[in-house]
């Protein structure tokens, strides 16, 4: 797979493991080349397999990946809660979705678009779980759900963004803490508006946070500005 690689995105990979270029530099350029769709944190980095795949995407950027969705495939799920450490809210809801099984199962989080936690989310976060995955989709709103765009816009507004992504490593701390999860990092998958807080968690994440993939993330970073 490493010969279809592209030269750009192997000198890179190269420049960043030899220590020539910092994590920073590594995740901004990448994204350079890619279009921004996929930001990674160090796994990426660190994995030939994964930087091939993400050399692989498509001219409009979107990762070329394939979920089959069986629906006979024995999942379980729950609402939970986990803490967050924030000083606006020190814990956070979400739900959990994986596979019934002991494990041990890769884990991702999966960051809602403007709407909120609603039923489509929890299908995406179900769909990871009938795919062999320990998901969990953080309610970063706790609780609302938005019906019309104004209200979305409302509610993405009014969220404390220093509180989402506490709440979103606090998602990861939990997943990659239960038995059935490995190996203990956790990769991210956010949509529209999720993109954005996932292209953050690029520069915020703690060590256990694995490859990010943002799906026409916006309301994010300008990782061309860093």
């Amino acid at each position: 797979m490493d010969s279809q690689m592209d030269p750009q995105i192997q000198a890179l990979i190269e420049a960043h493991n030899s220590g020539k270029i910092t994590r920073r530099d590594f995740v901004r350029q990448a994204a350079v080349l890619l279009g921004g769709a996929i930001i990674t944190g160090t796994a990426l980095a660190n994995s030939s397999a994964g930087a091939a795949e993400a050399a692989q995407a498509t001219p409009s950027g979107t990762l070329v990946a394939t979920l089959a969705d069986n629906p006979s495939a024995k999942i379980l799920t729950k609402m939970i809660e986990f803490d967050t450490k924030g000083s606006n809210f020190p814990t956070a809801p979400g739900y959990l979705a994986y596979p019934d099984g002991a494990g041990p199962f890769p884990a991702v989080l999966i960051i809602q678009e403007w709407w909120g936690l609603d039923n489509h989310i929890k299908a995406v976060t179900e769909l990871m779980a009938r795919n062999g995955y320990a998901a969990v989709a953080p309610d970063l709103y706790r609780g609302e759900v938005a019906q019309e765009p104004a209200e979305a816009q409302k509610l993405a507004m009014a969220l404390i963004m220093d509180q989402a992504i506490k709440d979103i490593q606090g998602a990861a701390d939990y997943l990659t803490a239960q038995d059935f999860v490995g190996p203990k990092k956790a990769g991210i998958v956010g949509f529209c508006f999720g993109g954005g807080l996932a292209w953050q968690m690029a520069w915020n994440g703690k060590d256990n946070i694995g490859p990010i993939v943002a799906f026409y993330g916006l309301g994010g970073l300008d990782i061309t500005k860093v």
